[in-house]
């Protein structure tokens, strides 16, 4: 059978940082990813080694031990270098053509060495004895490594995407146009067949330190743009990210699965709220903000949904000077400054009734008006403030009326009320 080619997947070198804090020698596990091909078919890999590679070379050969790696911890830049490169040598030398590789995921290959029975039972993992692992630590145990399969849990998990009657058009992720990393998921963005200057917000899955939820969120927020798409003041769905299912096995296979990759937002170049506040926002901007964002968050809260995390830096300002409400899944994260004294020591904030996290939105409302009123000089909003942060969460007033309350400030402002003199 014709040898499997390997390539490594750039900056996907991963280990447990425990034993630093136990005071072992090592990992106890390592990863890295890899994609293994012939000509026609692919399969993304993860191969984990799992257990504590010096201790088991001090037993077989204690002389064999790389320099500096007994007694304490070894986790200089060297070492873990070294142990990188050690993986990566060993995962050259596998036979992936003799194991059986899963189809359309990433499976994950997970190494041990037989210094017990129940690893003894394990397949013997197969190697070509290649001059790489001869120079590793692998070398003195190629003989006693077994290896299990299994999916990899930990894969970045693309939902399959199912079209439905919305109007929200579909875009190939080939069409994207990275032009800025804003936070590791998000970046501003053009597309190749768009008009020249028109820029986006991409909001991807795969993502630095993904987790399983983090598509959740990605889908959650989808089915609340979609839901919201014609609401003012909060952020538009401009398209749905798709492409084939990234680890497709069939190269060629033009029929594949198509996933969801993440979102396309409309691009506000005014800047969050949280800038603004630092150089200093008009009391009349301010009333108009604050009656935006309580419009805004009313309707979330009259489709049952809730924000969960409203702050400066989830308002941003679109071309006419209007704050625009963002990250609407309403289960993507809280921020403890933010959240309502009453639900602070929640672990599971989400989980509340509807009503405990409309009373926390509610809270967070009022802090942001007491940041934007401090922001421009004017205490005409105290009332609001009070209403909306007290202890008790029952007696809160609701957004309907902050609304009411904000036009008759801002009525009062342009009939040159004192709201004007600052």
């Amino acid at each position: 059978m014709t040898r499997l080619r390997v390539q490594f997947i750039p900056s996907s070198y991963t280990e447990d940082q425990g034993f630093l804090s136990l005071g072992h020698r090592e990992p106890s596990s390592r990863s890295h990813r890899a994609v293994v091909s012939s000509h026609d078919r692919q399969w993304h890999v993860k191969v984990t080694f799992k257990g504590e590679l010096l201790s088991q070379l001090t037993l077989t050969r204690p002389f064999s031990l790389p320099q500096g790696s007994a007694g304490k911890p070894t986790n200089s830049k060297g070492e873990g270098l070294r142990r990188r490169l050690d993986l990566k040598s060993l995962i050259s030398c596998i036979d992936f053509g003799r194991l059986t590789l899963l189809q359309d995921t990433v499976t994950e290959i997970e190494l041990t060495i037989a210094a017990n029975k129940d690893s003894q039972r394990l397949e013997v993992l197969p190697l070509s004895m290649r001059p790489e692992l001869a120079a590793t630590s692998y070398n003195e145990v190629a003989h006693l490594l077994r290896y299990s399969i299994r999916e990899d849990s930990s894969r970045v998990i693309y939902p399959l995407y199912v079209r439905d009657s919305s109007p929200v058009r579909e875009i190939w992720a080939d069409d994207i146009q990275k032009k800025e990393d804003i936070s590791g998921a998000v970046y501003r963005v053009q597309l190749s067949n768009a008009a020249a200057g028109q820029e986006y917000i991409f909001k991807a899955i795969d993502r630095p330190f993904y987790h399983p939820t983090d598509t959740a969120v990605i889908q959650q927020e989808l089915r609340n743009l979609k839901d919201l798409f014609r609401v003012p003041n909060i952020v538009r769905l401009a398209g749905i990210v798709i492409s084939t299912n990234p680890y497709q096995t069939q190269k060629s296979c033009k029929d594949g699965l198509v996933v969801l990759r993440g979102l396309l937002l409309e691009y506000h170049p005014g800047g969050t709220l949280e800038e603004a506040l630092k150089i200093g926002i008009p009391p009349q901007t301010c009333i108009i903000w604050a009656t935006q964002v309580a419009a805004a968050l009313h309707q979330l809260h009259r489709r049952g949904i809730t924000h969960m995390d409203l702050k400066p830096s989830n308002i941003v300002v679109d071309s006419q000077g209007n704050a625009v409400l963002i990250d609407v899944s309403g289960i993507g994260g809280t921020t403890y400054e933010w959240k309502s004294p009453e639900i602070r020591q929640e672990i599971n904030p989400f989980s509340l009734p509807f009503r405990n996290r409309k009373w926390n939105d509610i809270w967070a409302f009022g802090q942001l008006v007491a940041k934007m009123a401090t922001s421009s000089g004017t205490d005409s909003m105290n009332e609001i403030v009070r209403a909306t942060t007290k202890d008790d969460p029952t007696s809160r007033i609701d957004l309907s009326t902050v609304t009411t309350m904000l036009k008759k400030y801002s009525q009062e402002q342009q009939l040159g009320g004192s709201i004007l003199h600052y």
